[in-house]
């Protein structure tokens, strides 16, 4: 139970880190399409 809950935990910090990945480098992505 402790394991799972660690993984969602892991997972959910890194889907914030990506969206606050993808909304810096958002204009950039533009620019380069």
């Amino acid at each position: 139970m402790k394991s799972t809950s660690q993984k969602f935990a892991h997972k959910s910090f890194a889907l914030h880190i990506l969206a606050e990945l993808d909304t810096a480098f958002a204009p950039f992505i533009r620019l380069a399409r």
